[in-house]
């Protein structure tokens, strides 16, 4: 009777999305909030909640025919105790700069509602071999929420992606976006994109999607453009009329740094683009926002796309 209930195989996909930690249980808030500053951060983190989360499984499924009902809780929060000390441990020996960043923030793994609710749930009641499926899908579904999270955020906030520069010089950062308000924010909208996928139906998700990512790539391809015009005319003129002997260094970008800068939104733009433009999509709601003629805006807004894109990777200098 102990292994009745979903097998490994269901244990290790319920994790990832039906089941899902973050989007679906709203469990581990804490970390979701506060390390997903940046990728590195963020998947520190879940690295270090995996390691904790299948160690306290498999040994909580080991013991489980000799857990007490009124001692069970207890038990499992020292189980996870010993292995965040472990994993605390292992951080600042080999990965310092990620311990020193992560602070206070391993220790309290151990209160983690993810892992005290598998080990209750799954752990306490089925095999090892499940209960390792188990913890291996909450922290896949754990590790991509917080990617999610932590790469809008560096991305907008930094302009970065793993530390590495993604964003064009031109690009202003958004401050707010490392700071807790863009944590509460980003988390937000990501909830409310997940409630509404969950609501709709496949055919008006892939409609959906699809005119918001030819809006978006018609957004930033204009944004891009204005962008160029603002910084090569306007900021130029400026500077020539208020501080001259700056001039040389604004003209040190040259036209190779610009080509490259702006390519980076022409290129999103113009796949996109060409995507909705060659695979048809056989339902018909993507269109019926737009009434009758709807295929012929959602093409004609694509064509526009392309042209603004192709715009935005020609320097203006």
């Amino acid at each position: 009777m102990a292994n009745d209930g979903p097998t490994s195989g269901e244990r290790f996909l319920r994790g990832l999305i039906p089941e899902n930690p973050v989007y679906r249980q709203l469990l581990g808030m804490c970390p979701t909030l506060a390390v997903t500053g940046g990728m590195k951060t963020a998947m520190t983190m879940a690295g270090a909640v995996a390691f904790v989360l299948l160690c306290a499984n498999v040994l909580i499924s080991l013991i489980r025919p000799l857990l007490k009902p009124h001692l069970r809780i207890l038990v499992f929060t020292l189980t996870i105790a010993t292995f965040v000390t472990i994993a605390d441990k292992l951080l600042a020996a080999f990965m310092p700069d990620m311990s020193d960043a992560l602070g206070a923030y391993i220790p309290l793994i151990i209160v983690n509602c993810v892992i005290i609710c598998r080990c209750e749930v799954c752990a306490s009641k089925q095999s090892p071999l499940i209960a390792a499926s188990d913890a291996v899908g909450q922290s896949l579904g754990f590790a991509m929420a917080l990617a999610s999270v932590a790469s809008i955020r560096e991305i907008l906030g930094s302009g970065t992606f793993f530390g590495m520069q993604m964003m064009p010089q031109w690009w202003p950062e958004w401050g707010v976006m490392v700071m807790p308000p863009g944590a509460f924010l980003t988390l937000g909208l990501l909830l409310g994109l997940a409630n509404w996928i969950d609501s709709k139906s496949p055919a008006e998700v892939i409609g959906g999607l699809r005119i918001t990512a030819v809006i978006i790539a018609l957004s930033v391809s204009v944004y891009g453009l204005a962008a160029q015009f603002i910084n090569v005319y306007i900021v130029k003129g400026l500077l020539q009329t208020v501080d001259p002997q700056h001039m040389s260094e604004y003209a040190g970008v040259g036209f190779r740094s610009l080509l490259t800068s702006h390519l980076t939104i022409a290129i999103p733009a113009i796949c996109v683009a060409l995507v909705t433009l060659l695979f048809k999509s056989k339902f018909k709601a993507p269109y019926v926002w737009f009434g009758k003629n709807g295929r012929i805006v959602v093409m004609v807004v694509a064509i526009t796309s392309i042209a603004v894109g192709a715009l935005c990777g020609w320097p203006l200098s």
